[in-house]
Order: structure tokens, then sequence, then C-alpha cells
């Protein structure tokens, strides 16, 4: 019956041992998910700010256009 006890405590310290391993592992996935997510966010935001700036381009080449060619009306 000794054996089977042994046996049986070599099995539990055996799943410890991988249940820590697998932990570990989950962690470490955690924080390089983390770390991925936060660089997807500032490429994120990189984005939206520069589809802004164009849009602001575009409203400024727009208005010139038209102070333009408000100018060639009157002179005609």
């Amino acid at each position: 019956m000794t054996p089977v006890k042994r046996n049986l405590n070599v099995d539990l310290k055996r799943l410890r041992k991988g249940m820590e391993d697998c932990m570990t592992q989950e962690e470490e996935l955690a924080d390089k998910f983390l770390g991925v997510q936060q660089q997807l966010d500032l490429i994120n935001v990189t984005i939206l700010r520069q589809l802004k700036n164009t849009d602001n381009e575009k409203e400024l080449l727009n208005r010139e256009l038209n102070r333009m060619q408000h100018i060639d009306r009157t002179k005609v």
C-alpha cells in the first residue's frame, strides 16, 4: 500500500509542476498581449491624427481654391 501512496504523491508533484509552468506561460502571454494591444492603440491614434490632419489640409486647400476662384471672377 505504501508504493501506491508514493506514486500518487509523485503524480501530484508532477501535476503541480505542470500547472505552475502553465501559469507562468499564461502570465508571459498576458504581458505580450498587453504590449501588442498598446502598440495597436498607438497605431490607431496615429492613423486618426493623420486622417484629421489630412481633412484639415483638404479644408485649407479648398478655401484657398475658393479664394483664388473669387479673385479670378473679380478680375474678369
